[in-house]
């Protein structure tokens, strides 16, 4: 198994991408009088599709050449949300964007993390992402970070394993790791464009 980086190639660059969160909750409800319950259960995976515009052939084979070179389930690619920060993949807010590390350790099933080196009161805006340890985390509310640049932040999904104080903390495009679950399929055409298609990844667990 081996884990690629997604190209920044013209070819490569999708038109359009679809970011959304795969949920392992539970939800019942009474047959009787229709009371309902919900649980919340670890293990929220990350959803993308990537959606590509019609192609000249020469880009099309370099697209389909990495997307081949996955290998079905075999391989993982590392991707970020290509559709934040004008697609450079900054965070919102004016927090540091490198040298962030978490302050002190982080439990297991945390949806809080506190971060340093954040700079003197600084923000960090809702829905920025941000990676720690191979999780990516979306935060869940503005955050603001103290005199000495401390910040407690709201995280989702919550953590699945404990992290240990200074830990670095990836700002600009954060990643995970995804595969393809379902079968690659390549559109032909009779003509000299190749048509548009999309490809849809699930994040798996390293």
């Amino acid at each position: 198994m081996t884990t690629y980086a997604y190209p920044t190639s013209r070819a490569c660059a999708p038109a359009d991408m679809e970011w959304g969160r795969l949920d392992n909750d539970r939800a019942d409800s009474s047959p009787l009088n229709g009371y309902g319950t919900t649980l919340s259960v670890p293990g929220m995976r990350w959803t993308a599709t990537l959606s590509y515009n019609e192609q000249r052939q020469s880009d099309r084979d370099e697209l389909e050449a990495f997307l081949l070179k996955l290998d079905g389930v075999a391989h993982r690619v590392s991707l970020w949300d290509m559709g934040q920060g004008s697609r450079a993949g900054l965070p919102g807010g004016t927090i540091n964007t490198t040298g962030v590390t978490t302050s002190g350790s982080t439990a297991q099933f945390a949806t809080s993390i506190v971060l340093t080196g954040c700079g003197a009161s600084t923000t960090l805006k809702g829905n920025s992402k941000f990676a720690i340890g191979g999780q990516l985390f979306v935060a869940a509310d503005d955050a603001a970070a103290n005199g000495s640049g401390v910040m407690t932040v709201v995280n989702r999904p919550m953590t699945r394993a404990a992290i240990s104080g200074g830990a670095a903390v990836t700002l600009i495009k954060p990643t995970a790791l995804f595969f393809m679950p379902e079968p690659l399929v390549l559109p032909r055409s009779r003509g000299g464009v190749c048509p548009a298609f999309a490809v849809r990844f699930v994040e798996i667990f390293a």
